[in-house]
C-alpha cells in the first residue's frame, strides 16, 4: 500500500511491512524515515501532546491539534496538556479569513477519544481566567504535578 500524505498536514502516515507509521514531513514530502512506529494490535502507554503557545502565534497551535487527533484516531489514547500561554486555545475564538478555528478542532477531541486534558492552574490565574471560561473543560493540574505527568507519558510532544 503506497503512503498517504495529507496535501498540506505536517505529519504523514505510512504503511510499510505490516506496521504504520507517523512521520513528520517538511511541505508534502517525508524529512526522513518514519520515525514513530504505531502498532495498531497493541496501543502504547499514553503519549502526552503540550501545548504552550498562543492560538495565533503560528500554526504550531494547529497542526499540533491535527497531531493529536491523528494519534488518536489510530487508537492511541492520548493525554493533552495545555500550559502557559497555551491555555488560551481553549478561548473562543473569532473567525479569522483563511484560517481553521480552533475551538472546532478542539472539540472534535472529545468525539476522538481523547478524555486527559490537563490545564495549568497558574497559567489560568496569570490570564485572570477560570475553569469556566474554557471549553474543553480539563483537569486542573498545579506546577509541580507537570513533571510526574510528563515522567509517566510513553512520549511527549510539545507544540
Amino acid at each position: 500500500m503506497p503512503p498517504r500524505q495529507p496535501a498540506t498536514a505536517s505529519i504523514a502516515i505510512f504503511y510499510e511491512r505490516d506496521l504504520w507509521y507517523l512521520a513528520w514531513v517538511n511541505g508534502c514530502r517525508p524529512t526522513a524515515k518514519p520515525t514513530t512506529r504505531l502498532h495498531l494490535d497493541k496501543p502504547v502507554r499514553n503519549p502526552l501532546f503540550i501545548f504552550t503557545q498562543a492560538p495565533l502565534a503560528d500554526s504550531s497551535a494547529r497542526e499540533g491539534i491535527e497531531a493529536l487527533l491523528v494519534c488518536a484516531a489510530f487508537d492511541q489514547q492520548p493525554a493533552v496538556m495545555f500550559i502557559d500561554q497555551g491555555i488560551l486555545q481553549l478561548m473562543p475564538q473569532a473567525e479569522h479569513a483563511g484560517r481553521k478555528n480552533l475551538n472546532k478542532m478542539l472539540q472534535a477531541i472529545e468525539i476522538y477519544g481523547v478524555e486527559t486534558v490537563y490545564v495549568c492552574s497558574a497559567s489560568l490565574a496569570r490570564f485572570g481566567l477560570t475553569a469556566a471560561d474554557i471549553r474543553p473543560t480539563g483537569l486542573l493540574i498545579e506546577p509541580a504535578e507537570r513533571s510526574a505527568i510528563i515522567q509517566n507519558a510513553a512520549w511527549v510532544v510539545s507544540f
